[in-house]
């Protein structure tokens, strides 16, 4: 008896605590709608453009249109002084902007090694999938050393 409401406890304690993550986690995750500036940026299909790498580490689809996307991405041979990266989906003409934090990366200054710092090249997003959009394609903004660049990516959600 005493043992079955311990468990109890502790169940409803962790389920609360997973709500809790959840909610931290995709509360402030709401895409905002860009408009692509065609005079100052491009956007680059990466296999073409020799100049940018990434990888695409993690896409998990956390629950029925939260995922969570987690990679790098680098300017090949360019030290990173300021960065900002995010993740986007297009629908239509319509890219749709979604908060992404930038982590640190070591390891890919070290798979790379060619003298360069590639350090702050990681990036983590959770996302939901804004309203009416079905299948999308990623797409990167990355902002390094004061220019803009828009990667497409081969990778989808859906």
């Amino acid at each position: 008896e005493m043992k079955n409401r311990l468990l109890l406890g502790v169940f409803l304690a962790v389920g609360t605590i997973a709500i809790f993550v959840s909610y931290i986690c995709f509360r402030n995750n709401a895409a905002r709608t860009y408009i692509l500036d065609n005079k100052k940026e491009k956007i680059e299909q990466v296999g073409k453009s020799r100049k940018y790498l990434y990888n695409i580490d993690t896409l998990d689809k956390v629950s029925q249109d939260n995922f969570e996307i987690s990679g790098w991405i680098i300017k090949k041979k360019e030290n990173i002084k300021n960065i900002s990266i995010n993740i986007m989906l297009k629908d239509d003409n319509k890219f749709y902007v979604l908060p992404t934090k930038i982590e640190k990366r070591e390891d890919v200054t070290q798979k790379l090694n060619d003298g360069i710092n590639y350090d702050f090249s990681g990036f983590r997003a959770y996302l939901k999938k804004p309203k009416g959009i079905k299948k999308s394609r990623i797409y990167i903004l990355l902002k390094i050393n004061g220019r803009s660049r828009i990667i497409k990516t081969n990778e989808y959600i859906d």
